[in-house]
């Protein structure tokens, strides 16, 4: 494992991605380094939000469905910080108070301006949690990758930190000499500014499944698609998740089928060949939240940072 993380450690610095840096956690809003990116661009001290519990740090691809996926802690009072208006409405509806649209937290991050490679491909495949390892099977689209990378002057995988304690994943990229790529990781606080820099940096990006970085991939100009083998839960797979534990009646199989129909229907248009995959960043950006960003300071004081 050490040796694969030297490997990994040497394309971030080729690319010049900022690296994994482990923070404390607290509340959602310091998921991915949120807090710690409006606490560096308003040049103060702490990250940890006083007076914040909620800043949606996923895409509601679908807009709302329930408010248990926004209030967690329905007992802890302070702001609620959502991507849309559309989630802001929805909230009220529920007589949810303080409840501020000022698009998601990656919004935030800074462009890097980097030049964008050519011909290059981003690959994301889903990923696992601490709670869901070994669900998921990763040889159909590896070997679907595979077929592609003639296409490509260069294809590169990217893998959450979770996701690297699957041997299976790791072995099966190198052994297809698909090089790999840090992700996301919950306690890292250059989570969101690696995840736009590696998006500005290639100029394809596809997956098989459906989540945020859908969103992130055409908002920051990577030209989308949805191909391959298409990775689909079944409602025995949020078994585990803690979430789902304390809410069983959100992972019912008609909802989840129906969920994977409507998906199809709203991005039927993304489901192309990689190489023939086109810009939608005006999409992208309405789908995070990016017309409604708010000044730094105005969002640390939405948090209680000092």
């Amino acid at each position: 494992m050490q040796k694969i993380r030297a490997l990994i450690n040497q394309f971030v610095l080729q690319f010049q991605l900022p690296r994994y840096r482990r923070i404390a956690l607290g509340y959602e809003p310091t998921y991915y380094g949120a807090s710690s990116v409006i606490a560096k661009k308003a040049r103060l001290s702490t990250y940890i939000p006083a007076r914040c519990y909620v800043w949606s740090h996923g895409c509601s691809l679908l807009g709302p469905r329930d408010i248990r996926y926004y209030i967690r802690f329905p007992e802890l009072k302070g702001n609620v910080l959502v991507a849309t208006a559309n989630e802001k409405d929805f909230l009220a509806s529920k007589d949810v108070s303080n409840v501020h649209a000022i698009g998601l937290p990656i919004c935030y991050t800074e462009s890097e301006r980097a030049k964008r490679v050519p011909g290059s491909l981003l690959v994301m495949p889903p990923h696992s949690t601490i709670h869901s390892s070994g669900m998921l099977s990763f040889k159909p689209y590896l070997d679907f990758i595979e077929s592609l990378t003639r296409r490509f002057r260069r294809v590169v995988c990217c893998v959450s930190r979770q996701c690297l304690r699957d041997k299976a994943l790791v072995e099966q990229c190198f052994q297809r000499g698909l090089p790999l790529v840090w992700g996301a990781a919950i306690d890292d606080a250059n989570s969101l500014q690696r995840t736009r820099e590696m998006f500005e940096r290639f100029e394809y990006v596809t997956t098989n499944s459906f989540g945020s970085h859908l969103a992130y991939a055409m908002a920051f100009g990577c030209k989308t698609s949805v191909a391959g083998p298409l990775f689909e839960l079944k409602s025995v797979d949020y078994a585990n998740e803690p979430f789902y534990r304390e809410h069983p009646d959100l992972i019912d199989p008609d909802y989840l089928d129906n969920r994977l129909a409507s998906l199809k229907r709203v991005f039927g248009s993304l489901f192309v060949d990689p190489s023939e995959a086109a810009l939608n960043v005006d999409w992208g950006r309405s789908l995070i939240g990016a017309q409604n960003v708010k000044p730094p300071a105005d969002v640390a004081e939405l948090l209680g940072l000092k």
